[in-house]
């Protein structure tokens, strides 16, 4: 949760409702956030000096401080350790447990509507955002070809199915 928080921050201070707001939108479906969680959180940071409040027009608003910024950096290591050991982690549950169980949870995957980690267009808007031209097209030439790839393995298979069994 803090986090979440912390990330909003990096663009500029925002006052508690605010961040409530973002994270509802956010996890919509998911999870509701409350403001008895988001606040004890808000106060939590701003004791350990990751975050700064000042008022404003009786507003309070937070941002982030330097402790902050450092802590997400850090952060951000682990996030890229936690993403490649959790695509490894699903992997191997899914290749080591019995095939009941590997189909519940598959079925129960297919009928979420998450068939990605990262939906494609968030994932478009944030590079075109995010990247210079030149970034940008590499990327996109490289998840095309990853697409690709994937296709013609799935092709393959429903061909497989088509044809029979052998």
């Amino acid at each position: 949760m803090q986090v979440l928080i912390m990330v909003q921050l990096l663009k500029g201070p925002k006052y508690g409702y605010q961040i409530l707001r973002n994270l509802r939108e956010d996890f919509d479906g998911v999870w509701n956030p409350k403001t008895g969680t988001i606040y004890p959180a808000l106060r939590s940071m701003t004791r350990k000096g990751q975050i700064a409040q000042s008022k404003t027009e009786g507003q309070t608003f937070y941002r982030l401080t330097e402790e902050g910024v450092t802590y997400l950096t850090e952060v951000g290591d682990f996030v890229n350790e936690f993403v490649l050991f959790g695509t490894h982690f699903i992997k191997s549950v899914l290749v080591r447990m019995p095939d009941a169980f590997a189909e519940t949870i598959l079925t129960n995957v297919l009928a979420s509507g998450i068939n990605e980690v990262i939906p494609e267009r968030a994932l478009v808007d944030e590079l075109k955002r995010l990247c210079n031209a030149d970034l940008y097209r590499s990327i996109l030439e490289n998840r095309r070809r990853a697409l690709l790839d994937k296709l013609d393995l799935i092709e393959g298979s429903l061909n497989e199915l088509q044809e029979g069994p052998r």
